[in-house]
């Protein structure tokens, strides 16, 4: 019984990633993108409106799946100014422009896929990025989104296969069990993939994201269990939303896809007009008292451009003292200091030192001529 389970969910993952896909949009272009040996194939939609630094959603396809699916979501991303980057998972496929040899298929690769695309479009400038994956694309984006955590702004997961190591744990209970080739509906799988899963909890991974998280599923689902993505809210933060679908299955007809589009077009209009902000008015006294800053990799960084960067915080709160004790959040730390320092366009600046005796100086040269700061004036 419980292979016959295995094999549908396979099969029905199969006709899933078959369902009926989007024609080519325009404003398209191929982009391979490297991954160490790796090439990754996949289509870059930018919509007319979407900013040089606008969002990026990479959309990742379930097994045995294409790029050609993610092209149903150009419509609704394209509106949110959002960049699309859907893609072949080397090995990923039979029909993958990537690699379509599947004895190499991995999960642990394909996270490493990921991880590459995301670097690639941060290093671009694209700060807001979101994950969307579908069945086996689900379990590798919530897989991907623990490990990088704040790299990650958003994420989407469409009836996603979490219970796929626990799945293949019961048809293979232990690792000498697991046979060199799998071959499931035309698909021949090598022994590395079960073996890489095998002690593979993913409900004690995903909930290491912290961020927002959007989770669709048709209650109809045979493959996925409502169980399993209830549990997966419950390990996501309080505000996770779990979206129903009666009577849908695994893989989505037209009027259930158009569901799951209103709520994702609901989902990334209420996270990301949502402003995020920080209180750095001690900042330069904290400066002064040699306090230091690292990002999650070790590396020292400047606060603010930290903050800006890998937290993608957009407003900070400021505050001045007329006669501050020790002469923190004076008017000079207030123009030299932290705004200035965020936002030096603002002043007319294009340079501003990181060193606080040199902003000291800057703020009193600004001072003197009674320069000011569009952004200070409410503060």
């Amino acid at each position: 019984m419980k292979k016959i389970f295995i094999s549908m969910l396979l099969l029905l993952a199969f006709m899933a990633a078959a369902q009926a896909q989007a024609p080519k949009a325009q404003n398209t272009k191929e982009l391979w993108i490297e991954n160490g040996s790796r090439r990754i194939y996949g289509e870059l939609f930018t919509p007319q409106n979407a900013k040089a630094d606008g969002p990026v959603a990479i959309i990742a396809h379930g097994f045995n799946g294409t790029f050609d699916f993610g092209r149903n979501y150009f419509d609704v991303m394209g509106r949110k100014g959002y960049r699309c980057y859907t893609f072949d998972f080397p090995c990923g496929s039979v029909r993958s422009r990537s690699d379509n040899n599947t004895l190499n298929m991995s999960i642990l690769d394909e996270v490493s896929d990921v991880k590459a695309i995301v670097n690639h479009f941060r290093k671009q400038g694209h700060q807001h990025i979101v994950l969307i994956g579908e069945s086996q694309g689900g379990l590798v984006s919530a897989l991907t989104a623990a490990e990088l955590k704040d790299e990650v702004s958003q994420l989407v997961l469409v009836f996603p296969a979490l219970c796929i190591p626990e799945n293949w744990r019961q048809r293979y209970p232990r690792v000498e069990d697991i046979q060199d080739v799998t071959e499931l509906w035309g698909v021949k799988m090598g022994r590395r993939f079960f073996e890489e899963i095998h002690d593979m909890r993913a409900f004690d991974i995903i909930g290491r994201y912290r961020g927002p998280v959007l989770i669709v599923q048709g209650d109809a689902d045979r493959v996925v269990s409502m169980d399993d993505s209830r549990r997966a809210q419950q390990l996501y933060r309080p505000d996770t939303r779990l979206h129903v679908i009666p009577g849908a299955g695994h893989g989505f007809k037209p009027n259930e896809f158009q569901q799951e589009m209103e709520q994702l077009e609901q989902f990334l209009q209420a996270d990301y007009d949502f402003v995020k902000g920080a209180d750095v008015g001690f900042l330069t006294g904290q400066e002064r008292r040699g306090v230091v800053f690292y990002d999650r990799n070790g590396r020292e960084r400047e606060c603010l451009e930290l903050l800006k960067n890998d937290y993608q915080m957009s407003a900070i709160r400021m505050r001045v003292w007329v006669n501050p004790r020790g002469g923190d959040c004076d008017k000079f730390a207030l123009l030299a200091g932290d705004c200035v320092s965020a936002f030096p366009h603002k002043c007319g600046l294009t340079n501003v030192p990181i060193d606080t005796k040199k902003r000291k100086k800057l703020g009193e040269s600004l001072a003197s001529q009674k320069k000011e700061c569009t952004f200070a004036q409410s503060y």
